[in-house]
């Protein structure tokens, strides 16, 4: 079976090197495509010779109708050439609880399947890049609304805004499949990723952004976090600490 996995990244320096450290563990090298939308932070510089990247450009950052026509189309184009194609964003990592990646798509059989959404945590420590983040970040919670995406397919498909959710096909949730979303799990890297946000320039007066994009103050970006850290429906899901 040939399989293939996707992102689109602008100066993620933080996340797409944990991306492609995750990621290449399951996938060969030719077989790993990185969108770049004109980074310029050199977060792709130690990546150039491992993977395939392909330059995107579009002047207006953070345009949600853009990116997810990039994606699609690229994806329907991947499948011409592979028989599952799997997309993450640079925060989103696939784990299956009872197998590896590769294991999983191998013993895939489905059109497509939806990932069950699972939001990671800040904790009381900040974090050590020494460890694995699963190690040391503990607290997190089922994301059912934004955090479920289907993301591995063997036919094209036609997200929403998002891509929270398609606009033709019901979702097909594997709760044996998660989708550990990393946004929001320290404070330290949420605030850095903030203050590189805050330098693009937003289409503030259009609907085509994330509510997160369209902040113009870092007090904003704070206010966010720490509102999102409220909860006190953790999950006890055990999720392998491969990241």
């Amino acid at each position: 079976m040939k399989k293939a996995v996707f992102t689109i990244v602008k100066n993620e320096m933080f996340f797409v090197n944990k991306w492609f450290e995750y990621y290449s563990k399951y996938f060969d090298s030719q077989d790993i495509y990185i969108l770049d939308h004109e980074s310029v932070d050199g977060s792709l510089d130690l990546l150039k010779d491992k993977c395939n990247i392909i330059r995107v450009e579009n002047p207006i950052h953070f345009n949600h109708t853009w990116l997810n026509e990039t994606v699609k189309n690229f994806q329907k184009k991947l499948l011409k050439s592979y028989d599952v194609v799997v997309f993450a964003e640079a925060d989103e990592f696939i784990i299956p609880i009872n197998c590896n990646l590769s294991e999983y798509i191998e013993n895939f059989k489905d059109d497509y399947v939806t990932c069950q959404g699972i939001e990671l945590l800040h904790s009381d420590t900040d974090y050590n890049p020494h460890k694995l983040i699963l190690e040391q970040k503990d607290k997190f919670v089922v994301s059912n609304r934004f955090g479920t995406k289907t993301l591995i397919s063997r036919i094209p498909l036609n997200w929403t805004l998002g891509f929270h959710w398609l606009n033709d096909k019901p979702n097909k949730i594997d709760e044996n499949l998660l989708c550990v979303h990393l946004h929001w799990f320290d404070y330290n890297v949420f605030i850095q990723r903030a203050k590189q946000r805050l330098e693009f320039i937003h289409l503030n007066e259009t609907g085509d952004l994330g509510i997160q994009n369209k902040h113009t103050e870092l007090t904003e970006y704070e206010n966010e976090f720490w509102n999102f850290q409220k909860h006190d429906d953790y999950s006890n899901i055990i999720i392998p600490k491969v990241i």
